[in-house]
């Protein structure tokens, strides 16, 4: 892996990928965690007298400018965390003379539609009088975009600080995990999770599916989901992994006891998943199953989570997902097991349960956190190695 120290000592003019598509609401951040933790990046690069230029997106503009994804919004924010002003560049005619301020952020990179293309042209501009390009930005390191592999094959390129925590911490539990391993995925869709679940089927003893996901499973055994979130056209692909569990000797977990309600703001009601109504919506776990879960989860040694249990967004649907964030939390303390969680919902719980620092390790990354734990190769960390 090519670090900073091996290739920045003798260049000045440095790009910097990083992911601080960061959650924004009535132009305050509500989350800065993917830019706080960049900072010892940017900070260390500046300490050692180098000019940095900052590229990264914020939202899906899909290659036009909106004014609710400008950079312009995060600008207060970048320059609190960093303590120093950053010069915005608003376009692409502005580069190569941003070198002559020790911090420049250039404007949401995919506002440009040559981002997504990873198109020549623009990697060109960017890396306009530019000595070298370092990647911070593990999250997005599954894109062959411009700003992410494109640039790479133009400049001398390394890791940045926060891309050498992600890759040492998910290398060590996709390879070299204390046995046994049990997978807690939830979230919406199988279609979204299916190669990290086959992934998982070779390596775990157990596999507990919650969630929206566990609903298809649910349906495809014969139950009756009622108005539930369900994937009609995975159905036979649930099937196929119920038989490919079997076939791996893994244990294919799901609950026998849900919390349902016809609409999120009714009162909820626990009852046994073979008697929901044609009229019910399963929201949650109930926590007669949470509990068979966390009894599982103790004869783990290592646990690795990613997906909610139900609509935890909404406090009355949250307590199996915030339960189970308090409890692997916990026992991660106890030293009862290595617990990793990934994932932009699953992150979420552990920042509203305060429980984020409780886990062995919680990667930022979303899709390429799954992508990496199904053992894929990433575009933007195959040229790094």
């Amino acid at each position: 892996m090519k670090t900073i120290h091996d290739i920045l000592p003798f260049m000045k003019n440095v790009l910097v990928r990083v992911d601080w598509n960061v959650p924004i609401q009535d132009g305050v951040v509500l989350d800065n965690s993917r830019i706080l933790e960049t900072v010892p990046t940017i900070m260390g690069l500046l300490s050692s007298g180098k000019h940095v230029t900052i590229l990264t997106h914020l939202g899906r503009p899909n290659g036009a400018y909106q004014a609710e994804s400008s950079l312009k919004l995060l600008q207060p924010e970048i320059e609190k965390l960093l303590q120093h002003p950053v010069n915005l560049i608003e376009n692409l005619d502005q580069l190569g003379h941003q070198w002559e301020h020790q911090i420049s952020l250039f404007e949401n990179i995919r506002f440009f539609p040559g981002e997504e293309a990873n198109d020549p042209e623009l990697i060109k501009r960017l890396i306009q009088k530019a000595d070298v390009f370092v990647n911070d930005a593990f999250s997005v390191s599954h894109r062959a975009h411009a700003s992410v592999e494109g640039i790479t094959h133009h400049l001398p390129h390394c890791s940045g600080v926060l891309m050498d925590r992600e890759l040492s911490n998910l290398s060590y539990f996709h390879e070299h995990y204390e046995q046994p391993l049990m997978a807690i995925c939830g979230g919406a869709k199988i279609s979204t999770k299916i190669d990290f679940i086959q992934n998982m089927l070779k390596k775990a003893k157990t596999i507990a599916l919650v969630g929206g996901l566990a609903n298809t499973f649910l349906k495809a055994q014969g139950l009756n989901v009622g108005l539930s979130l369900v994937e009609d056209d995975a159905i036979d692909l649930a099937k196929k992994i119920i038989d490919q569990a079997a076939t791996e000797g893994c244990e294919l977990w799901m609950p026998n006891h849900v919390r349902v309600g016809k609409t999120l703001t009714d009162t909820p009601i626990d009852k046994a998943a073979t008697e929901v109504t044609t009229d019910e919506r399963i929201l949650d776990i109930a926590p007669r199953s949470l509990e068979c879960l966390l009894k599982t989860a103790n004869d783990a040694k290592t646990i690795i989570w990613n997906g909610a249990l139900g609509v935890f967004e909404n406090p009355t649907w949250s307590n199996g997902t915030f339960t189970l964030a308090r409890e692997l939390g916990r026992l991660t303390q106890q030293q009862q097991f290595q617990t990793l969680a990934g994932g932009g919902e699953t992150v979420m719980a552990l920042r509203q349960t305060n429980t984020f620092n409780q886990f062995t390790y919680v990667s930022l990354a979303g899709g390429a956190f799954m992508e990496f734990m199904e053992g894929r190769k990433l575009p933007g960390i195959v040229p790094l190695l």
